[in-house]
């Protein structure tokens, strides 16, 4: 028998992102990420600022600045998980909302209310815990970049020994 190990695509995931909290994220494929990953790539290009998407449209990939390269990614990374977690999630644990206003005092006693999945909250965690959401990113991502790096990703690995077929 020869064993290979499991990648996480396709299956149900809880991702431990630190401080008791967690993400669900139901199973998806490597095609149904690749369609992802390129509206993601989309929307990066597109929310670009004016001086930014002439630069685009206008040189070449290798030509444009490292600067606006760098802002792409960043727009890229921000939207990928984005729309992963709005298409794939499907609920997190132990992000609760906090009281309203400023200073307020908080009652140790008081009911903590989850908050909900919905995409404004989504993006107030994404922006509020940076370092949170790059371990998410970094959990969510890895299985269908490493099938990536094999080639073909519907394709056994080659180190697996399991026939193709």
């Amino acid at each position: 028998m020869v064993l290979r190990l499991g990648r996480g695509i396709g299956v149900p995931r809880e991702l431990p992102v630190g401080y008791g909290v967690s993400f669900l994220v139901r199973g998806f494929s490597y095609a149904e990420f690749k369609e992802v990953e390129s509206a993601a790539q989309r929307i990066a290009r597109e929310q670009a600022p004016m001086s930014e998407q002439a630069e685009l449209d206008s040189m070449d990939d290798e030509d444009i600045s490292p600067e606006t390269e760098d802002a792409v990614k960043g727009r890229y990374a921000h939207a990928l998980l984005l729309l992963i977690l709005l298409k794939f999630g499907t609920g997190w644990r132990g992000v609760v909302l906090a009281p309203e206003g400023e200073g307020e005092v908080v009652d140790p006693d008081a009911e903590e209310i989850e908050a909900p999945f919905v995409k404004p909250r989504i993006e107030d965690f994404l922006e509020q815990f940076p370092g949170a959401a790059l371990s998410l990113q970094q959990q969510l991502l890895t299985p269908y970049q490493a099938v990536s790096l094999e080639g073909k990703g519907s394709a056994p690995s080659q180190s697996t020994g399991i026939p193709a077929g």
